[in-house]
């Protein structure tokens, strides 16, 4: 059997290109938004090995179910958070997670009435921002198979926070 790999372009025609990488020394500090997956996983070791110190970096988890009284795991795995959780502690970097209360299935139930607030995790405590402006209104679609972002059921809320 041949080894010999057919090129589908020619390499040297990328040679001249200077991609330009962020000069990570003029951070205060370096945000990692950290799904759990292998992508955002590869991102922090990337920092990491390029020398960043732990002290730069903080791990920012969007919770899509919410999180505490009013969660209810459906859409991610139930072991998402915890594994962030056990991650930033085993390499001493800082976590902090935000939710829109309710979670994603809330916003996907919700019926005359507005989005509700998202609540984000900061150095300085807990705070909520969000839900008190706009019309009531209802989506009660699942799924809903629209190109507009205002009306499918990943809505542009879940996919801007």
């Amino acid at each position: 059997m041949l080894n010999n790999q057919i090129a589908l372009f020619d390499l040297t025609d990328f040679e001249e290109e200077v991609i330009e990488k962020p000069d990570l020394d003029s951070y205060d500090i370096v945000i990692v938004a950290m799904s759990g997956g292998k992508d955002s996983l590869a991102s922090l070791l990337d920092l990491i090995e390029a020398g960043v110190p732990l002290s730069k970096i903080e791990m920012w988890h969007h919770s899509v179910d919410g999180r505490g009284e009013d969660a209810n795991p459906l859409f991610d795995w139930p072991v998402t958070e915890s594994y962030c959780e056990k991650l930033a502690e085993a390499l001493g970097i800082p976590l902090y997670f935000s939710w829109k209360q309710g979670g994603l299935e809330g916003e996907m139930l919700r019926e005359n009435s507005l989005t509700r607030p998202t609540s984000f995790q900061t150095p300085d405590g807990t705070f909520e921002a969000g839900g008190e402006s706009g019309k009531p209104s209802t989506r009660r679609k699942f799924p809903q198979l629209a190109a507009s972002l205002n009306t499918r059921w990943c809505s542009a809320v879940f996919r801007t926070h």
